[in-house]
């Protein structure tokens, strides 16, 4: 995930160095921020179920590559907030706009799908 950040940002920062910059950020950006961040402690929390117990959930693993297929509970409990946070800061340095607008809803969409993705193997969500 942080080397599709990476490379994102490469691609996009002629784009915004060109752009008009407004670092403020807005009731939609908040918005959109705390989506992202509800979406991603959803898909933690079901990684951490389905990585930890794979024997209830016949053998499932992981498909975060960065993670890898049997994470441990200390990796998935130090990768997922270092993305929360790399994710926020990312979204910090773009320019109010398009360029944030699509960082933060297209993640949400990402993270979103991923906790589906866990639902649907009948991974259950314990907290």
């Amino acid at each position: 995930m942080l080397a599709l950040a990476v490379m994102l940002l490469a691609l996009l920062a002629p784009a915004v160095s060109r752009a008009e910059t407004t670092w403020r950020w807005n009731a939609l950006d908040y918005s959109l921020e705390a989506a992202f961040l509800g979406a991603a402690a959803l898909d933690w929390t079901y990684t951490l179920e389905g990585t930890q117990h794979r024997d209830r959930y016949n053998g499932v693993t992981e498909w975060n590559p960065i993670l890898g297929k049997t994470p441990s509970r200390a990796r998935v409990n130090t990768m997922i907030p270092l993305a929360m946070v790399g994710h926020a800061a990312v979204a910090a340095a773009l320019p109010h706009g398009f360029w944030r607008t699509a960082w933060q809803a297209s993640w949400t969409y990402v993270e979103l799908d991923a906790a589906r993705q866990w639902w649907a193997l009948g991974v259950a969500l314990r907290f």
